[in-house]
Formats: C-alpha cells, structure tokens, sequence
C-alpha cells in the first residue's frame, strides 16, 4: 500500500520553473541579462531561479506577468509543484535511510496479520506504514513518544518497548472512536454492581462491558495480545472527561480476565496518577527492579482492590477458614452466594496457595472466555 504522501513510481528529478523562463526567453529572442533588467533584479537572481536554486516568489510572479503572457498563478503554481516534488525526493530518502530501523520493528507481521498495519514485504512501505500508525513524522522520533518513557519493565519478564507501544497505539486508535460520557466517579460507583455482575454472563461479556462503562466516561477496548508485551492491561487519561482501559486477550480465563479489568479499575477508583500510562504487566510482583516504591505501592493497591471487589474480605476469610476440602460443590457454592463466576474462586485459591494450579485447572473450573477483539 502506497502512503497518501509517498509515490514511489515518481521520478527523482524536480523541473523547476527555471525551465519555463528558460524556454520562454529563447521563444522571446531575450537574455536573461535583459530580463534582470526588466524584473529590477541581478542577473544571478535570474540565473538562480532558472536553475531552480531560488524560488519564484509573489512578486517575481507577478512582474513575469506582464513581462511574457502566463499569469502570476501560473508561476506561482509550477514554483509551488516544483517544491513539493523536491520534498518528495527529500522524503523518499528519509524514508530509505529509515529502512534501518526495522529490525527493531519485528511485531510488524504480527501487527499486519491483526489488521493494525497493511501487510507489505516493501521496507519503505513498511516505514510509511509505522509513521502513519503511531502518527509521527518519522521514525527516528519513537523514542520521544509518550509510551516509551512511561513503560514499567518487569525482570521476570522484560517486554518490547516497541511491541507495547503498538498494542497500545492500537488501543487508542479504537479508543478514541468511542463515544462515552463526561468522566464521573458518582457514575463510575454507581455501575459497579453492574460490572460485577457480568462475570457471571457467557455470551456478549465484551459489549456489555463497553456499553456500561461509556456510560461513566471510561472507553474500553479489548486487544488480541502481541508477542513481547507480556501484558494484561493498560489504564490511561485520555483527557479529564475520558479514560481508556486497553485489556489484552492473552490467558482469557475468567479469573485472569475480570483480575485484570478489575485491577485497572482500581486505578481509576484510588485515583492514581492521571500523567502516566499504567501498565499491568503479567508477573511484575516483587521481581520488578526498574519499579519504583510509588509505582509498587500503586500496583498493590490495584491488585487489592480487584482482589477484594471480586471476593469480599470477609467471606473469603469464611471461605478458607471454614474448609481444606475444596470441592467442585463448596467452591461453586460459594461462588453463587457471592454471585461471582466460579472461575474467579478457583483462581484466587491457587494464587493464594490454598490449592495447586493443577486442581484449579481440572475440566472447565477455571473457564475459557471467549471474545472478538477489537482489530
């Protein structure tokens, strides 16, 4: 796909309008030295713009036009192609000299097969197609984007700065063609028992979703996961009237999925810093070194808000004290007098050590979601 800007096919070289002059004053029998004296100018001003090394300006034009018969637009006009295809040429190198960038650039099939970038084996195709995605003029640029200082990067698992950045572009590409309301926290608490409830639902979970939470100000999208991100979500401001909650399709269990929107919810809720972007990373734990204490603590809360929204304290505390026999029946017991998804119980035991993963995992416990991402 050829970039809106960008024509490959063209020509390298530029006809300035330093060509027409040219011709017109062989057809007029007129020396250039002539028309330096007709046009007030040196003659090496008039040599510069037949060579096109200076520009056809207004009043040059203008004066052209009662000098030979095409009118001042018409010079103006060939001065004005003639920059535009030297800019391309410009560009065209730009954009050969940046093929060298794409190494780094190795989620672009992946990007490609999700529908994020066209696919393409051209490289300088490929480059048109990043600058138009992440919406800059270059690529040479990226390190300056807001994403790439804002990432937390975990040691357990260090992610792609690029990848993440992707995912979260693609985010916000959707994001911002969603309609919600003004921002309210009144709302946002008023919608939680909804939000809740929809752990329990099988069918249209992703709709729902969205739809309840425009409803307070919060945009949400869903993301098929990208390889390098090692991501489950992402919360950001978009403006003081919107936020965005990217989530990731990556291990879509019940427990994983309803853990991590919960978690970024808890963001909103605590209030947490409105100038960075929060980046949920799968394991970032106690293993992040590049965290700091605030960002830590940040991440802590959110965890236990999520954690205490899905299962109350207390009735946790119930739950594990009352019993070391935890059956398909108690466990799904208590996962309908909290009205809570039994996935989310069977999860939350094996985090928490009470059981293995391996018995959470038995048969359909910890249930697979199924969702249409957003591409």
């Amino acid at each position: 796909m050829a970039d809106k800007k960008i024509f490959y096919g063209e020509s390298d070289y530029a006809v300035p309008p330093g060509e027409t002059l040219k011709e017109l004053l062989e057809y007029y029998h007129m020396t250039q030295k002539d028309l330096a004296a007709r046009l007030g100018m040196t003659c090496k001003t008039v040599n510069e713009i037949i060579k096109g090394k200076a520009p056809v300006s207004p009043k040059t034009a203008l004066a052209l036009e009662n000098i030979f018969e095409p009118e001042a637009a018409y010079w103006l006009n060939l001065e004005a192609n003639y920059q535009a295809k030297l800019a391309r040429i410009i560009e065209k190198k730009r954009i050969t000299k940046e093929t060298e960038h794409l190494d780094k650039y190795s989620c672009y099939a992946e990007m490609a097969k999700y529908g994020w970038v066209p696919a393409t084996r051209k490289k300088e195709e490929k480059v048109v197609n990043l600058r138009n995605f992440f919406n800059v003029g270059s690529l040479e640029y990226f390190p300056d984007l807001p994403y790439a200082s804002n990432f937390r990067h975990a040691l357990i698992a260090d992610p792609s700065v690029i990848a993440l950045a992707a995912w979260l572009q693609q985010g916000e590409n959707i994001c911002r063609r969603i309609e919600t309301k003004p921002f309210s926290f009144k709302t946002l608490k008023s919608i939680m028992p909804k939000l809740r409830t929809l752990t329990l639902c099988t069918v249209d979970i992703y709709k729902n979703l969205r739809d309840i939470c425009a409803s307070a100000g919060i945009a949400v999208t869903l993301l098929p996961h990208l390889k390098g991100t090692y991501v489950h979500g992402s919360t950001r401001w978009l403006s003081p009237e919107k936020v965005h909650i990217n989530l990731s399709t990556r291990g879509a269990h019940s427990d994983i999925f309803w853990f991590s929107f919960f978690h970024e919810i808890g963001h909103i809720m605590l209030g947490h810093t409105k100038k960075n972007i929060l980046v949920n990373y799968i394991s970032p734990g106690e293993n992040n070194i590049s965290m700091i204490p605030e960002e830590m603590l940040m991440e802590k809360q959110a965890d236990q808000y999520s954690a205490d929204t899905l299962i109350p304290p207390d009735e946790y505390k119930y739950l594990i004290d009352g019993t070391s026999d935890y059956s398909d029946a108690s466990v799904s017991k208590f996962a309908k007098n909290i009205d809570i998804h039994p996935g989310i119980v069977w999860g939350r035991l094996a985090n928490d050590g009470h059981i293995s993963w391996s018995t959470a995992n038995q048969g359909t416990r910890r249930a697979k979601l199924i969702f249409v991402p957003d591409r």
